[in-house]
């Protein structure tokens, strides 16, 4: 994997963290915003390090639980049916990745 590979997945993890932190709307209004910046890295899977890659498809299941969702890159509607326990572990499982991704330990 290059460095540059490797800074844009950093990248879209952080845009993905401030949509969570600052966006606007209720949790799920802020996870819609944050996969809109992640699924871009959706199609390119192989660009999510392999220590990291089990973390990755927990994130983009819950976000896209059916296999049409995956297909479209679409956000599963079922996340408005999600109760917000899951969805605020949903928002912490993509900070701590991001935090992964950049060896900070926090």
């Amino acid at each position: 994997m290059s460095d540059m590979t490797i800074e844009y997945v950093k990248s879209r993890f952080l845009m993905a963290v401030k949509a969570l932190a600052i966006g606007t709307g209720d949790i799920r209004s802020r996870l819609t915003l944050a996969y809109d910046q992640l699924k871009t890295l959706q199609m390119r899977d192989s660009d999510i390090p392999e220590q990291f890659r089990t973390d990755w498809d927990f994130i983009m299941s819950s976000l896209t639980t059916d296999p049409i969702d995956r297909e479209t890159r679409e956000v599963s509607k079922n996340l408005s049916k999600t109760d917000t326990t899951d969805c605020i572990t949903l928002a912490e499982s993509i900070f701590d990745l991001m935090r992964k991704l950049n060896g900070l330990s926090l």
